[in-house]
């Protein structure tokens, strides 16, 4: 799969994904499959959640989402919850770029 890396000193923080051919529940189950990931949640329906996020999850102890900027893109951002640009998720890109 096509990723699109986004960069900030030298670090990987977030990439994003097309999402075409890609169900959340199949991003859910790669998430899981990774080391140091935990606590996956995909959005559910109708859910109090805001539409734009998708699924949430913790890589190493960091919170992360998977966004859908205005609910109606055909690009998945998938980074951190907060502006925060530290950690590298070059294992979690690399485990999309190999489908």
């Amino acid at each position: 799969m096509k990723t699109y890396p986004l960069i900030h000193n030298n670090k990987l923080f977030a990439f994003e994904i097309d999402n075409t051919f890609i169900m959340l529940s199949k991003i859910g189950n790669i998430l899981r499959e990774i080391d140091n990931v935990s606590d996956v949640k995909v959005r559910k329906m109708f859910s109090n959640e805001p539409a734009d996020v998708k699924i949430k999850f913790k890589y190493n102890g960091t919170n992360y989402i998977v966004l859908e900027e205005y609910d109606d893109s055909s690009m998945y951002w998938i980074g951190p919850d907060s502006k925060k640009k530290e950690e590298d998720i070059s294992l979690i890109e690399e485990k999309f770029s190999c489908l």
